[in-house]
């Protein structure tokens, strides 16, 4: 099932990323991977886990 407010939140990334992980979805993980990787990248500290 697709996302439909997808949103361009770090968090929310990472936290839609651990969910589909765990899911074994893996080609929708890698795409949300990428994102949040890049919204974080600017960041000192890049979260491994949807809180902190």
């Amino acid at each position: 099932m697709p996302v439909k407010n997808e949103s361009s939140d770090g968090w929310s990334l990472l936290g839609l990323y651990n969910s589909l992980k765990a899911q074994h979805k893996t080609a929708a993980a890698a795409k949300y991977r990428m994102r949040y990787q890049q919204a974080f990248a600017a960041g000192d500290v890049r979260p491994v886990a949807s809180l902190f």
